[in-house]
């Protein structure tokens, strides 16, 4: 399993079912707004899991629950680090 496979699960629904079936059990860490229409959702992954390099995926939504972009880390990330843009 690799994170393109659970982003190619498009829907927010299918990669929540697909958690559940892998790890059997995750938390939702956080729900961050970022802006009108996207969502960042975090879920911590058991500990123990062996299947990504991290526990923590951020799944990246837009307004109708359809999968952007899913990212792993070791730790929680900073809501605002996520998407900061260069300054010009």
């Amino acid at each position: 399993m690799t994170l393109q496979m659970i982003a190619n699960e498009l829907s927010l629904d299918r990669v929540m079912q697909t958690l559940k079936r892998l790890f059997g059990k995750f938390d939702l860490f956080a729900h961050w707004t970022q802006g009108e229409f996207h969502h960042d959702l975090v879920f911590v992954l058991p500990k123990e899991q062996d299947v990504f390099d991290g526990n923590v995926l951020v799944v990246s939504t837009n307004c109708n629950g359809g999968v952007k972009d899913v990212l792993n880390f070791d730790s929680v990330p900073d809501r605002y680090a996520l998407w900061k843009l260069p300054l010009s």
